[in-house]
């Protein structure tokens, strides 16, 4: 059973960034964009040159009321413009990217940026990403700490969507539950890794993060779930993974000792076929003994018992 560590993800990812650069740069640009929402709010003031008594005036032709409801609907607007687009735009796009990283390892990448809008695969997206989203969301409303467990809980649910296209999206949740049950301290350790990176990135205004961090970054995502699919497909010894509860520590299971191949039962010989003896007939009972005649020397009587029947002698000896 292969067994790995985080370096060995990260040498990993290198590699294949460096082999597929500039497409991968690109893919990770959509894929921030996607997973950041790409939009930042712009806002902006005029001054109107009149001072504090025009200022006064247009305040006091507003009434408080309307500026208040007018300022809730456009929140509200806002806000389901934005999940819209996050719905059926970004999310789409995220798996679409996600696949080309995917994809990038085997070399088969190429038009699968887009695998997301596709008809066979568009609202089968949709729900699922959908479900991931706001089931984090509404952990996240608990407190940080129960918001980033369930995030890193669905940590897979990109990569699996696309290797499993017949599952339900509760399924697809589920599978990736299983995948990440006992990693996810380490899946946060694995994110943590990309710290300094991106601080770099910062430093740098963005430049570092956008040529190197981002494309490193989803490649190692993309290595990472790769060798734990792989790892828990062995172990389980069927195509149908993540049904083995047992997950070794850090990435890969360890080599577990193989138990001693039991010996080939040896083929059971035929038993020897002994030829049947004909049953003897049985043998006759002996025939009662004949009582022994004695003539009395008294009365001259013929007897068989040790008394004469006639005068009561006793047999002589």
């Amino acid at each position: 059973m292969e067994y790995f560590t985080r370096a060995d993800v990260k040498a990993e990812a290198k590699q294949y960034v460096r082999a597929n650069y500039w497409p991968l740069v690109g893919a990770g640009l959509l894929l921030a964009l996607a997973t950041t929402g790409g939009g930042s709010g712009q806002s902006g003031s005029e001054n109107s040159g009149s001072g504090y008594e025009q200022s006064q005036q247009a305040w006091e032709q507003i009434s408080h009321s309307s500026m208040l409801g007018w300022v809730i609907s456009l929140g509200a607007a806002a806000i389901i413009i934005a999940i819209l687009i996050k719905v059926f735009l970004l999310d789409p796009l995220e798996y679409g990217s996600r696949n080309y990283f995917k994809k990038s390892v085997d070399g088969t990448a190429k038009g699968t940026i887009g695998s997301g809008f596709w008809k066979e695969n568009y609202m089968r997206v949709i729900k699922t990403f959908f479900r991931r989203d706001l089931f984090i969301f509404l952990w996240s409303l608990l407190l940080v700490i129960p918001g980033l467990v369930k995030y890193y809980e669905y940590y897979f649910v990109p990569y699996l969507t696309e290797d499993y296209p017949d599952q339900e999206p509760e399924d697809i949740l589920a599978m990736s539950k299983q995948m990440t049950d006992g990693r996810k301290w380490e899946l946060f350790v694995f994110d943590l890794s990309y710290l300094g990176w991106h601080l770099l990135g910062m430093v740098t205004f963005g430049l570092v993060e956008v040529l190197w961090t981002l494309p490193y970054n989803y490649m190692g995502e993309t290595v990472l779930y790769r060798k734990l699919a792989k790892a828990d497909t062995e172990d389980s010894g069927s195509e149908k993974v993540y049904d083995n509860p047992n997950k070794a520590s850090d990435y890969g299971p360890q080599e577990a000792a193989a138990a001693p191949a039991p010996a080939p039962a040896e083929p059971e010989q035929p038993a020897e076929e002994k030829p049947v003896e004909p049953e003897k007939p049985a043998e006759p009972a002996p025939a009662p003994e004949k009582p022994q005649e004695w003539i009395c020397p008294q009365c001259g009587t013929k007897n068989t018992g040790a008394y004469c029947g006639e005068c009561g002698t006793k047999k002589p000896q």
